[in-house]
């Protein structure tokens, strides 16, 4: 094993492959599309509390998600800007719904809106982004997101 002051030593390997960065946050997808969580220890900041990365996190992906769905073929998206809005706060124990519409789809970007809210259906935040089309290379088409690969690979786009 890898210590700081021998630095000949082999490191020791991940024993844990890196799992998709929103399952090693808890998010699921629902088969409406959405990202839903259960807040727990994890998520929160003080005052038990959800953290405002998180909720922006929940809201960058499922309308990053989206968008991937009208990117021209062999395309992905990567985010260009993204607003927040915080509504109220998402409490320990709630279950969060994310979900997203696509508002434009251009051929360079596509624009969203998203919101999350809790099962109840109590509104946490409403966000937009912007997300620039961007093109495949080997090393990226060859690592799809594994909650939603999107449709843009199997799309048929006009020319």
């Amino acid at each position: 094993m890898a210590t700081p002051d021998d630095p000949k030593a082999v490191p020791t390997p991940n024993p844990m492959p890196m799992a998709n960065f929103l399952e090693r946050l808890g998010v699921r997808s629902d088969e409406q599309g959405r990202l839903v969580v259960k807040l727990g220890p994890a998520h929160l900041r003080s005052l038990g509390i959800a953290h405002g990365g998180f909720i922006a996190t929940l809201l960058d992906s499922v309308m990053g998600r989206d968008a991937g769905r009208s990117a021209p073929r062999d395309h992905y998206v990567v985010t260009a800007q993204l607003n927040v809005n915080f509504i109220r706060p998402g409490w320990e124990g709630e279950t969060l719904l994310a979900s997203a519409q696509i508002r434009h789809g251009g051929r360079k970007t596509a624009v969203a809106q998203g919101e999350v809210r809790t099962e109840a259906g109590a509104l946490v935040a409403i966000g937009s982004a912007t997300f620039l089309y961007v093109e495949h290379t080997d090393a990226t088409r060859a690592k799809p997101d594994r909650l939603d690969p999107g449709l843009a690979s199997t799309i048929e786009t006009e020319s």
